[in-house]
């Protein structure tokens, strides 16, 4: 554990009491109703200059430069000039964020204290101030260069290359990607730029080709000798034998720089800034393919036509981008049976969806098939006829491991989807939010296995009733999290630290039985309806803020808050109540919608990726963080000074 990034023990002091201001409103249940959202407008303004981050700083010229806070529908943008400067005015008080972006430079947040620091420091406007002389570095990116050949030595044109940044979480070695793929030349030359310092590893991979196109596959020997022999037979009238039986199909491997086929045997390319790292050369290797095969039965037994077939790769080395380049899909003919061809060895989780008939409807076309098909390409099927009046709630799902051997004929059974159902309410006195902005979805959680996240290729969503009642359908057995949000955005899902929702609605906590759905997700089972589910929506969320200042009482931004919850039971990834909140450059700093509940206030100075989500991080802090307990609907204020560090 990095002790060392510890502000803490003793170094937070309590310079004014703690005070909570509870909401007199009485709590009722009300219809929705209309609200509108725009974003302030003020007399504030921002400039500064963008300048890059080496030895003999300059001005950066024709960066886009974001300005972003949650007072903002949208962010605006600016571009830097000549001199690299930039400049936003008729901004209204309040704090925002400012990152700047160009190609072939790494983007830059103001006020980062590193290159994993993606919050930096809000800047803190009130009305009539003029924030000026204001410096954002910024790092010319490092890149990667290299040329891709094919088992002969030749170039390979249109191979697809990707670089994954390595970071170590929590002593495990965790890859993500840093950059969108790019292609090679007709030369098999890649290069990828605009690389920020650290650990990288090379990934290389073919187009996908599962289920489309011809099926490569390899010229043997003998038949080289039988198209010789044919030449000569045929010159002298010779009856034409028959051809040798042909070779296994094949296709190229997913190699990792130098060139294994395992990424955790990959060579770490290590950067610094603006380095070129060239000759990053990768040699493709073949591999057999297979065929799978198989008809899908609907839950009568008879064939389902036009049913949608996803197969994605599983494996905890799989990232998004990996699993999307790796995915293939057909659909069934009306005798049910579909085919997916040049299948690379390696475990996949094979997905069906499909709409159930309607009484007295005939079967869906093909072209409502083929655009049900198109939207599965995003990992977006909403589906296959009628919309969201005839979604495509039935399902079936196999997990396979292919060798190189044809797999078939398999027979899926089609079930039916399940259902979670239950009601918005809402408490406060504000006018709330319109019932027809509002969407309730299940998804996998951002922390589920691949392989979850590979089967959820219908992201159910309902649409509540005029009372309130929603029921999502289609579901698969599985676990996931309940996420409500508006059309446009009304209503939203505050995570806490983040900025409120422009109406001020924001979810208090989704309770089924005497579980908050909230915390513990939403856990779908087949012996278990879930019915009777409460979504609570409040314009009195509880908030935390305060100021930290230094020993001498200046305000101090450069130190995150994490807010923890005292209960262990709440510790884990994406856990609402483990949380970081960033002081302003006025040291003020606000954290909106954590539940009611007793907590830890610590001051880090910094924190990498993954540390929230380690409990032994946490346990580090306990030692030296100040208690707090958060009320429900309370705004409670709790200043900070550090004793030393500041």
């Amino acid at each position: 554990m990095k002790a060392h990034k510890l502000v803490v023990a003793g170094v937070l002091t309590l310079v004014m009491v703690t005070t909570g201001v509870s909401a007199q409103v009485p709590r009722e249940q009300r219809r929705l109703g209309p609200r509108g959202a725009g974003g302030p407008a003020g007399t504030g303004s921002i400039s500064g200059v963008v300048i890059s981050q080496d030895v003999s700083p300059r001005p950066v010229r024709r960066v886009s430069v974001i300005l972003a806070s949650g007072a903002v529908t949208m962010p605006r943008t600016a571009v830097t000039d000549d001199q690299g400067r930039f400049e936003f005015t008729g901004l209204a008080a309040g704090h925002y964020t400012l990152i700047g972006q160009k190609p072939a430079w790494v983007s830059a947040v103001y006020g980062a204290r590193s290159r994993t620091d993606t919050q930096g420091i809000p800047i803190a406007v009130l009305d009539g101030q003029h924030v000026a002389g204001l410096r954002l570095p910024m790092m010319q990116g490092a890149v990667v260069a290299g040329v891709v050949r094919l088992p002969g030595g030749q170039p390979a044109e249109g191979i697809l290359v990707q670089v994954l940044q390595v970071r170590v979480v929590d002593g495990r070695r965790e890859v993500s990607a840093a950059a969108a793929p790019v292609q090679t030349d007709d030369l098999g030359a890649y290069r990828v730029f605009g690389l920020a310092p650290g650990d990288y590893v090379v990934q290389v991979r073919s187009l996908p080709n599962i289920g489309r196109g011809t099926r490569l596959r390899q010229v043997t020997d003998a038949e080289v000798r039988w198209a010789d022999q044919q030449l000569l037979r045929t010159a002298a009238g010779s009856i034409v034998a028959e051809p040798p039986p042909e070779a296994p199909p094949v296709a190229y491997s997913t190699v990792y720089f130098p060139g294994t086929t395992f990424a955790s045997d990959a060579a770490v390319v290590a950067l610094v800034p603006a380095e070129e790292r060239l000759n990053v050369d990768v040699s493709l290797s073949l591999v057999p393919t297979a065929t799978i095969n198989g008809v899908v039965l609907g839950t009568d037994g008879l064939p389902a036509g036009n049913a949608v077939v996803v197969l994605e790769p599983e494996g905890s080395d799989n990232d998004l981008v990996t699993r999307v380049l790796g995915s293939g899909r057909s659909v069934t003919g009306q005798d049910g049976t579909f085919a997916l061809t040049s299948v690379a060895p390696g475990r996949y989780s094979l997905t069906v969806r499909s709409t159930p008939r309607r009484p007295g409807a005939g079967s869906p076309s093909g072209a409502d098939a083929r655009l049900a098909d198109a939207a599965s390409l995003s990992g977006v099927l909403l589906g296959i006829l009628g919309g969201g009046a005839n979604p495509a709630t039935l399902w079936a799902t196999e997990s396979l491991a292919v060798s190189g051997q044809d797999i078939g004929p398999l027979a899926l059974q089609l079930r039916e989807g399940l259902t979670v159902a239950g009601a918005v309410v809402v408490e406060g006195g504000g006018i709330p939010p319109d019932v027809s902005a509002l969407r309730i979805g299940l998804t996998p959680p951002s922390s589920a296995s691949p392989a979850a996240m590979a089967r959820a290729v219908n992201p159910a969503t309902s649409a509540p009733m005029a009372d309130g009642t929603f029921a999502v359908r289609g579901l698969m057995p599985g676990k996931y999290q309940m996420a409500i949000s508006g059309k446009p955005m009304r209503v939203m899902v505050v995570m806490p630290g983040g900025a409120p929702s422009p109406s001020g609605w924001v979810v208090k906590s989704i309770r089924w039985r005497d579980q908050d759905l909230a915390d513990t997700g939403v856990d779908v089972r087949a012996d278990v309806p879930l019915t009777g589910v409460v979504v609570t929506l409040t314009d009195r969320p509880t908030e935390l803020g305060g100021t930290v200042t230094d020993a001498a009482g200046r305000p101090v931004g450069a130190f995150p808050i994490v807010m923890f919850s005292r209960d262990r039971a709440f510790w884990g990834p994406w856990s609402r109540r483990v949380v970081r909140a960033q002081p302003a450059s006025d040291g003020r700093f606000s954290v909106i919608g954590l539940p009611a509940g007793d907590y830890y206030l610590a001051a880090v100075t910094g924190l990498e990726p993954g540390e929230l989500e380690n409990p032994h991080f946490l346990e580090d802090l306990m030692p030296a963080a100040l208690p707090i307990t958060i009320r429900d609907g309370e705004k409670t204020s709790q200043d900070l000074r550090l004793r030393s560090g500041g």
